[in-house]
């Protein structure tokens, strides 16, 4: 899901460039090269990776995998930015072990400012894809519904306090079997400028989740 600036006048300007390049993650510059993030509960399972080819061409990777199924996406993307801004269309493929293979339109965004963030994920599939067996009075499975799929995940906006990042969270996965929506917290903490330990805390049903963030 997957990213960080500093100024200075005249005789301290070397001092405050040098402290500015100890600010955990500078806005400017080329961006990542590769992205990744790992984030996991008992419940849930959830993998990005981000390759850029040639800027602002990406591959994506997703997947997201739930006690009794998973799904996975891969596709191409294409980045807009502007003043910190990151908008980031795509079409890909989606895959799973109980869903029909599907073309999906992808979008990810980021806006990041010295002391906050925000960015998220979406993917929504182009055609029917989900499975459902219906039952009758009878506790027998008598017909077949299918549905499209939709997710909205790591949807956040974020205060960055030192090397920590701590603000709400929501998210809305059509693949979990009770298909609700969830909010709660996220919390990172920034071990280098590359590696970012996540931490997320989600309702209405208690989910705790945590992981790693990476970029190079």
């Amino acid at each position: 899901m997957f990213i960080f600036l500093a100024t200075a006048p005249a005789r301290a300007s070397q001092q405050t460039q040098a402290g500015a390049a100890a600010e955990p993650r500078p806005e400017e510059g080329s961006p990542p090269r590769i992205e990744a993030e790992f984030v996991a509960s008992t419940i849930f399972q959830e993998a990005t990776i981000v390759v850029r080819l040639n800027s602002p061409l990406s591959v994506d990777a997703h997947w997201f995998g739930v006690e009794e199924n998973d799904i996975g996406v891969i596709g191409l993307s294409w980045n807009f930015a502007w003043r910190g801004l990151n908008l980031t269309p795509g079409l890909g493929w989606a895959f799973g072990h109980e869903n029909r293979p599907a073309p999906v339109v992808t979008a990810r965004w980021s806006y990041e400012q010295r002391r906050w963030l925000t960015e998220g994920l979406w993917v929504q599939s182009l055609k029917a894809h989900l499975p459902e067996r219906v039952e009758e009075g009878g506790g027998e499975a008598a017909e077949e519904e299918v549905r499209y799929a939709s997710v909205l995940d790591g949807v956040h906006v974020s205060a960055r306090l030192g090397r920590a990042e701590l603000g709400p969270l929501v998210e809305h996965i059509q693949y979990r079997e009770e298909r609700e929506w969830k909010g709660g917290v996220r919390a990172a903490w920034l071990v280098t400028r590359r590696v970012r330990l996540v931490a997320q805390v989600l309702g209405p049903d208690a989910e705790v989740r945590g992981g790693l963030a990476w970029e190079r």
